[in-house]
């Protein structure tokens, strides 16, 4: 068996041929002028280090930028060049961080993975990085891209059982599509190009929303302290006021210990504000129940004809429509329930701004266990003003959340949330005058979506552009096996 000869000994066509990726393993084909390699090929990568903290003289007065993961979370801008703590020339000498040029690409490799930014000067990260030194093979702009696109690859090469980690030794295994740089540049122009119209038109999306929301909140503030109906209540001043009679007919469909906390709990009280109107609870105007979620595992229960809405898609809106569906089997082997057109829904638990959202179906369907359903089966509230109210009362309900995790509400506390209620008439007004004033808004409303299609637009250029996609590659660039062969002769 021949002996494996070392690099110094390998010659500049064998050292080529070890650098490029097997034509059976390339992740896709790109430009023939293009070739796969591997990081750990093209440029040095070299971990950071964290001096003692228990040794104030290593930061106190420190000049020299030192980073974490932790400076790069919630982090948009391309280049960085301090985070929130220096380190002193003593805790650089004594400890295994290293000083890196500007220009090295630094990527997050723990907790989590993933996070990249270039340096804008030199600088020292923590452990928790693994950083790519300049090289003459690549532009630093040209690997941030395809390291910002690339989470799940490089995911994908790291292991550990506490946490994934990604190793110094796997993600220099990472393939790289390794275009001339000329072309390099040409992407990198083009992707920032298009990505800042992008940001442009997402920028006036969201500014168009805020305002709406402003405008929101304002009108709804008058409708539920009575200004949008003053006139109304003059011009109908011999409207009965049911609303007691009213509570205590849908009081007496319920068990008797429901009927006792609705009736004799006082659930019930006048507004000195406005005669004809009262405070109550959700409670008392509605049966509040949530919904759960048949098991994924068996595919049956599936892709079937029940709308089944999770809390995700509970966003102040109307849902006519669901992203996923269940079968009659997955119905009848979980504890969902049926809920008709009508039911008022509220978001108990869910990330960012989920939890406290609220929605009205106008078509029969299921919950999952996240989402509290508000039946109404009476005639003394109407279902959109309701949904008119708990918008207006978002934040406020959003605080009623408890627990150690993730702040959840529960049926209970929906149940306890507060609620007015004028008489029926004034209430369909009020949806009238609301309705009329947010169709005209409803233009905006629904851009909402159109910022998460312009973050899959950002995503599926910078795919484009690591396929040579992009109309910019010339031939008659220096071919990149060229540059390559430089490279891994003097690396």
């Amino acid at each position: 068996m021949a002996k494996r000869k070392k690099k110094q000994e390998l010659s500049p066509e064998e050292l080529l041929e070890q650098a490029l990726v097997p034509e059976d393993e390339q992740p896709y084909e790109v430009p023939e002028n293009w070739v796969w390699t591997r990081l750990g090929n093209v440029t040095t990568i070299v971990g950071g280090g964290t001096p003692s903290s228990n040794v104030k003289e290593y930061y106190e007065d420190g000049h020299i930028p030192w980073i974490t993961p932790a400076d790069l979370s919630g982090y948009t801008e391309k280049y960085i060049a301090a985070g929130r703590k220096n380190i002193t020339d003593l805790g650089l000498k004594y400890s295994s961080a290293r000083l890196m040029p500007k220009g090295t690409v630094l990527l997050s490799s723990r907790a989590p993975i993933g996070y990249v930014a270039i340096a804008a000067n030199e600088l020292c990260t923590n452990q928790g990085f693994k950083n790519f030194l300049p090289s003459e093979a690549f532009l630093p702009d040209y690997l941030y891209w395809y390291l910002f696109l690339n989470k799940d690859l490089l995911e994908s090469y790291a292991s550990g059982t506490t946490f994934l980690e990604l190793s110094g030794s796997k993600v220099g295994l990472v393939e790289f599509p390794l275009a001339p740089l000329a072309e390099q540049q040409r992407i990198v122009d083009r992707i920032e190009s298009l990505f800042a119209k992008l940001d442009q038109a997402k920028e006036l999306v969201e500014n168009a929303l805020d305002s709406f929301e402003t405008r929101k909140a304002a009108f709804l503030h008058k409708a539920f302290t009575g200004e949008l109906t003053v006139k109304w209540r003059k011009n109908n001043p011999n409207v009965v006021n049911t609303v007691l009679e009213d509570v205590a007919k849908f009081a007496n469909k319920l068990s008797k210990k429901d009927r006792e906390n609705i009736l004799e709990g006082q659930a019930l009280a006048k507004l000195s504000s406005i005669p004809s109107w009262y405070n109550s609870t959700i409670g008392a105007i509605g049966i509040v129940t949530n919904g759960s979620t048949p098991s994924r595992k068996i595919h049956e229960y599936w892709n079937g004809e029940i709308p089944w809405v999770s809390s995700g898609e509970v966003r102040n809106n109307v849902i006519r429509s669901t992203t996923e569906k269940i079968t009659r089997l997955g119905y009848e082997n979980s504890s969902v329930k049926l809920l008709p057109a009508g039911t008022v829904l509220i978001a108990m638990i869910g990330e960012g701004k989920t939890r406290g959202q609220s929605a009205v179906l106008e078509i029969e369907a299921t919950t999952n266990q996240n989402v509290a359903a508000i039946i109404i089966d009476h005639g003394f509230v109407c279902p959109r003003f309701l949904w008119y109210w708990l918008q207006k009362e978002y934040q406020k309900n959003r605080e009623k959340g408890n627990g150690t995790g993730p702040q959840a509400l529960n049926c209970q506390r929906v149940r306890e949330l507060e609620f007015v209620i004028p008489p029926f008439l004034e209430q369909q007004e009020i949806v009238r005058i609301l309705d009329s004033i947010f169709e005209k808004e409803r233009e905006i409303n629904e851009l909402v979506s159109v910022i998460s299609k312009i973050d899959l637009i950002k995503k599926s250029i910078l795919s484009r552009a690591f396929r040579g996609e992009l109309c910019t590659n010339d031939e008659t660039d220096e071919p990149a096996l060229e540059l390559l062969k430089r490279v891994v002769v003097n690396h």
